[in-house]
C-alpha cells in the first residue's frame, strides 16, 4: 500500500514537473512531495512529525483556573442563529465539531467540557492563532529594546531589496499591509499555504516567494508569508531562535500545566505562521492577560501600550491589527446612511473609520461593549469581553464548520447571555487582488520604488 502511494505521489511530482517547464530545486521537490502526502493539515498532525517539534516544558509551579460553583453555566440555554430554530446550546457545541470548548468568568471555570475523544491533556494545533503568539512576542522584543515597530525590513534582510519597498516596516508585516503577491485560498493544493507548510527549509521558500504588488499599509491582504518573516525578524533581532525568545519571555511565564511546543522545518526553525500546539486549559492564560491589560500574576508580561493599542484602536478593514482579529467589535454604517455623527452604541471619543467590504463603503465604529478574539483556521479561538470578564476558548478539528458558523457571535451570546444572533459572515478576508471601483488596489504591474 506504502509503496503505490509513494509511486503515485512521484508520479505527480513528475507531473508537476513537466507541466511547469522549470527545473524545480531539491527544496521544492521535497515541498511538492510533502505537500502532495498530508494534504490539509489537521488538528493532531504534529504527531506523525516529532521530530520537527519544539517541545515547551510544563512548569514546575502551574497555574490553574479554579472552577466556578456555576459549573451548569449553560444548562438549559438555547441559541437562535439566524433564522434557523433554536437548539439546545451545550447540544450545539457538542455536534460542532470542537476538542474542547472553555468559559471562563471571573477567573473562574464555569464551562468545561471536551469533545470527539480530548480531554483536558489533549495538546493541539491552534493554527493561526500562532499569529497572535508572534505578534504578542515581537511585542516583548519592542518593549525590552531589540527593535521597534517602525523599522525598516531592509534592515534585517537587505538581500531583499529589489523585492519589497524600502518603507515597508515590521509593523506593516504584523498588520497584514506589506501588499505581497500571496494567495492564501488554496489549502489541499501546491498554493502558496502548502508550499511554506511542508517545505523543508521555510525561510528558503519565504524568501524566495515574496513578491510586492503595491506600497505598503495601501490594504488589509491576509499573508501567512508576512507574519513568519515577522518571526524571522524577531530571531535576527534578538539573536536567538525565535521558539526560545518566545519560550523565555512568554511561554516560561504562564506557568503552563501542560507540555505544548511548535512545529518546525527540517532545520528546527518554527512556522512562525501557524502550527503552535498547546492545550484549552493553557491556551485561556493568554486570553486572561489580555483582560488584565497585560498584566499576569502581578508582572506586566505584555506591553500596556500593545495591550491598549489592539483593544481599542479602530484601524482595521475587516481584518488583522497587530494580528490580532478584531472583527466583530463594531457597528458598521453604509456610508450613504451615515449621518455624520458616532451612532449610539459606539465607543464614545473614538472616530470611525471608512473600511471597505465586498466593495461596499461603510463607516465603521468600535462597540462600546468591546470584545475582542485571537482566530485560526478550524475555529480555533479564544475570546475575551472585557465588560463581563468572560474568556472563551474553542479549539476546534473541522474545516466546514469554521466556515458555516458565525463563532464571535456566538461567544458573545455565550458571554452576554443572549439566546439569539443574526447569522452574519463576520470574517470574510479581502480577496487575493481586491478590487475597488472596478480598479485592482495590488497591481500585477506593480513597479517598486529604487
Amino acid at each position: 500500500m506504502k509503496k503505490s502511494f509513494l509511486k503515485i505521489q512521484s508520479s505527480k511530482i513528475l507531473f508537476c514537473l513537466l507541466f511547469s517547464g522549470a527545473l524545480v530545486s531539491c527544496i521544492e521537490t521535497k515541498t511538492i512531495f510533502n505537500a502532495l502526502k498530508s494534504g490539509v493539515p489537521n488538528a493532531f498532525d504534529y504527531t506523525s512529525g516529532k521530530e520537527h517539534f519544539v517541545s515547551f516544558p510544563k512548569s514546575n509551579t502551574p497555574f490553574e483556573f479554579p472552577k466556578s460553583q456555576k459549573v451548569d453555566f449553560l444548562k438549559g440555554r438555547t441559541l437562535k442563529i439566524g433564522n434557523k430554530p433554536a437548539q439546545n446550546l451545550e447540544a450545539f457545541l457538542e455536534n460542532s465539531k470542537a476538542l474542547s470548548f472553555l468559559v471562563i468568568q471571573n477567573d473562574s471555570i464555569v464551562f468545561e467540557k471536551y469533545y470527539n475523544g480530548a480531554d483536558q491533556n489533549t495538546t493541539s494545533n491552534v493554527f493561526s492563532v500562532s499569529k497572535s503568539y508572534v505578534a504578542f512576542t515581537l511585542a516583548i522584543a519592542v518593549e525590552k529594546g531589540y527593535l521597534k515597530m517602525d523599522d525598516k525590513v531592509l534592515k534585517f534582510f537587505p538581500e531583499l531589496s529589489g523585492k519589497i519597498h524600502p518603507n515597508l516596516t515590521v509593523k506593516n508585516l504584523i498588520d497584514m499591509r506589506a501588499e505581497f503577491d500571496y494567495d492564501e485560498t488554496p489549502l489541499g493544493t501546491l498554493g502558496r499555504p502548502m508550499m511554506i507548510l511542508y517545505s523543508p527549509d521555510i525561510d528558503y521558500q519565504v524568501l524566495k516567494g515574496i513578491k510586492t504588488l503595491a506600497e505598503p499599509d495601501t490594504y488589509y491582504h491576509y499573508n501567512s508569508n508576512a507574519t513568519h518573516l515577522t518571526s524571522m525578524i524577531i530571531a535576527k533581532a534578538t539573536g536567538v531562535p525565535f521558539t526560545q525568545f518566545f519560550k523565555e519571555n512568554l511561554w516560561d511565564k504562564l506557568q503552563m500545566e501542560h507540555e505544548g511546543g511548535w512545529q518546525t522545518d527540517e532545520k528546527g526553525v518554527a512556522k512562525g505562521f501557524c502550527c503552535f500546539h498547546l492545550t484549552a486549559l493553557d491556551e485561556a492564560k493568554i486570553g486572561k492577560v489580555l483582560l488584565d491589560k497585560g498584566v499576569w500574576r502581578g508582572e506586566q508580561l505584555i506591553p500596556r501600550w500593545f495591550v491598549d493599542q489592539i483593544t481599542t484602536n479602530n484601524d482595521w478593514q475587516s481584518g488583522y491589527y497587530y494580528s490580532l482579529s478584531v472583527r466583530n467589535n463594531t457597528i458598521k454604517i453604509p456610508m450613504e446612511l451615515w449621518d455624520g455623527k458616532t451612532p449610539e452604541g459606539a465607543r464614545k471619543g473614538v472616530k470611525g473609520q471608512e473600511i471597505i467590504k465586498d466593495n461596499k463603503h461603510y463607516m465603521s465604529f468600535p462597540l462600546e461593549d468591546s470584545d475582542f478574539y485571537l482566530e485560526g483556521f478550524m475555529a480555533n479561538n479564544v475570546y475575551v469581553h472585557p465588560r463581563t470578564k468572560s474568556i472563551i476558548v474553542r479549539m476546534g478539528s473541522n474545516a466546514v464548520d469554521y466556515y458555516s458558523t458565525p463563532w464571535p457571535l456566538v461567544y458573545r451570546a455565550i458571554a452576554l447571555g443572549q439566546d439569539s444572533i443574526p447569522n452574519e459572515k463576520l470574517f470574510v478576508s479581502s480577496p487575493h487582488v481586491p478590487v475597488v471601483n472596478g480598479e485592482p488596489t495590488l497591481k500585477k504591474g506593480y513597479k517598486l520604488p529604487d
